[in-house]
């Protein structure tokens, strides 16, 4: 099992590990990232531990990096400093074209840099979209602001949208045709979770969030 680091948003994203540790439930509630790495690879990834994208600390070498991209390399950096085995996140576009072009270029230095897997990706144009295109809407990616095409739909709680997860999960491949960003996320989970990564001592974390290892 790989112990990763885990970044998002907000709860939508990555549930209980969006709260600081005394509030997290025992174990943690899961968001949406969550949810799909357990149906898509079952008891192959650990969460150490979650960061808000809002509270990242900007990596601060390289001031010319543009400000997401200094987000994703403080991302690598912590997980590397934590010695753990890469990064898994998303990020909203929410319609800002340059704002996913910096995340990738980020993604691509950062991870040659520190020699760490980052499994991230913007979602277009939010997270929600995943959702809608799970729940067959092959327009996912076109609404201006699926996170009001999802509640249109009545699912608007971290739980109902997690739950849309566990219940569609036989339909990922299909959702993978409605959403670009999704299936580039979940091929570069599959690439990480799925390969496999020598023992090594001392790697086990106390506080790791065991991920579909029921």
């Amino acid at each position: 099992m790989k112990n990763v680091l885990l970044a998002g948003e907000g709860p939508t994203d990555i549930g209980d590990l969006a709260k600081e540790g005394p509030y997290r439930s025992d174990p943690p509630e899961p968001g949406v990232l969550q949810a799909l790495v357990e149906k898509v690879a079952p008891g192959r990834l650990c969460f150490v531990d979650g960061v808000l994208w809002k509270t990242i600390i900007k990596y601060q070498a390289g001031q010319n990096r543009k400000r997401e991209e200094r987000n994703v390399w403080a991302l690598a950096l912590k997980a590397s400093e934590s010695k753990l085995h890469g990064v898994v996140f998303s990020r909203d576009r929410d319609r800002d074209d340059e704002q996913q072009k910096r995340i990738e270029r980020g993604i691509t230095d950062a991870s040659q840099h520190f020699k760490l897997p980052l499994v991230g990706v913007t979602a277009v144009e939010a997270i929600e979209a995943w959702l809608l295109a799970l729940l067959g809407d092959q327009c996912a990616e076109r609404h201006s602001d699926p996170k009001v095409a999802l509640s249109e739909r009545g699912v608007t709680s971290v739980r109902e949208k997690v739950e849309v997860v566990q219940s569609e999960a036989n339909r990922i491949d299909r959702a993978e045709m409605c959403s670009r960003s999704l299936a580039t996320w979940l091929g570069r989970l599959r690439e990480v979770a799925l390969t496999k990564e020598p023992s090594t001592e001392g790697d086990e974390t106390d506080s790791a969030v065991p991920v579909g290892s029921d």
